[in-house]
């Protein structure tokens, strides 16, 4: 049996894009893109091995920030071990050619090595969100991205209407779902008052985090925290949450420049509208009404 060799590679995100390089052909599994990093070497950590290969490859400094995925995958000549991390790059400028920044909704149409599959799905952000409300059926979905903003009950009781659909729910009826349903959440949505809440490192670990968030001490925390993107809102006036004043789209911009993590546009928002939010920092829209067939 071989060896299984361990190795932590680094998911370099900003606003939207994340890091890749090409890999040689003549390497182990070479000719296709890669993220960078590399073997962890004795005595040494996940977290250093990372900030040491990334330098060595890219040339730029990083802070890591927490797990993204950790499993092993079986190639015919070896065993890996692989430790995937979000990192956060202390510039963006990128002196060597070899590397590129490319566009989440991008990263399932390049290849990569194979291990690479589930953690790609992961990170596979789709442009268009639709949130669901009770009366809607899953299946008149124009998007393949859904938030379940509802209770435990309905969310038990929806799960199985359309499989194609990746779904998100909130942290409170997340920590309620059996591990079966758990595992078929692409996302965890935490409210902007659940933000500065202390939670269980594991809930978190392994599992995307997308925050509500309305202004820069929301954005702030949802950094700390690791969160994978924000929904940013309202851009307008809303009847679902008339108490919040609209933040506009000029101060929406400014908001959505100032983070590296994916912002998407919520508030009397159409799905029409996404080049337009794309031009004022956006990475995409949200809403409910336009999201949906009738």
């Amino acid at each position: 049996m071989s060896k299984k060799v361990q190795v932590a590679i680094a998911l370099i995100l900003n606003q939207g894009k994340v890091l890749v390089g090409w890999r040689d052909e003549h390497l182990h599994q070479g000719g296709c893109y890669e993220f960078p990093g590399g073997k962890i070497e004795v005595d040494e950590s996940v977290q250093q091995a990372l900030q040491r290969e990334v330098m060595e490859e890219v040339g730029i400094e990083i802070d890591v920030n927490r797990q993204f995925a950790h499993f092993s995958f079986a190639y015919a000549d070896k065993t890996v071990e692989l430790y995937f991390y979000r990192c956060i790059a202390r510039t963006t400028i990128l002196e060597n050619q070899h590397w590129q920044w490319i566009g989440l909704d991008q990263v399932l149409t390049l290849p990569f090595p194979a291990a690479n599959l589930p953690v790609l799905r992961q990170l596979h952000w789709s442009r268009e969100l639709a949130i669901a409300i009770n009366d809607i059926h899953l299946t008149q979905c124009k998007t393949d991205l859904c938030y379940l903003r509802e209770d435990l009950d309905a969310v038990r009781a929806r799960l199985h209407q359309n499989d194609s659909l990746r779904y998100i729910v909130n942290i409170e009826v997340y920590q309620q779902l059996s591990i079966e349903m758990q595992q078929q959440i692409f996302a965890i949505h935490l409210k902007s008052s659940q933000l500065h809440q202390t939670y269980n490192e594991k809930l978190l670990q392994n599992k995307n985090l997308i925050a509500a968030c309305h202004h820069v001490q929301d954005i702030a925390q949802a950094e700390k925290l690791g969160c994978d993107a924000i929904l940013l809102s309202p851009i307008q006036a809303t009847l679902t949450h008339p108490d919040h004043a609209p933040i506009g789209w000029q101060k929406f911009s400014v908001l959505a420049q100032s983070t590296y993590l994916p912002v998407y546009a919520l508030g009397g928002i159409q799905r029409q509208q996404l080049d337009d939010a794309i031009r004022y920092g956006a990475y995409g829209v949200a809403g409910i009404g336009d999201f949906w067939n009738k």
